[in-house]
């Protein structure tokens, strides 16, 4: 799962991290493990954090005000 912020001159993608799971009665399953990170093609990147930290870090990046309930 992905979401991105574009405010120039950044295009912060943060990205949450799954882990695959056995499939269940023949579908895929995945699972989120509450990490994820941020990166900007400028070269920031936040490396593996725990994924509230990834969407602080990506918004103050961004220069953009952290959402009510990101």
């Amino acid at each position: 799962m992905t979401l991105t912020l574009d405010a120039a001159p950044h295009t912060v993608t943060i990205t949450r991290q799954t882990k695959t799971m056995p499939p269940q009665d023949g579908w895929a399953c995945h699972e989120m493990t509450g990490h994820g990170w941020a990166s900007c093609p400028c070269g920031f990147v936040t490396g593996l954090v725990g994924k509230t930290d990834a969407v602080r870090l990506g918004y103050q990046h961004a220069g953009l005000p952290l959402p009510a309930h990101p």
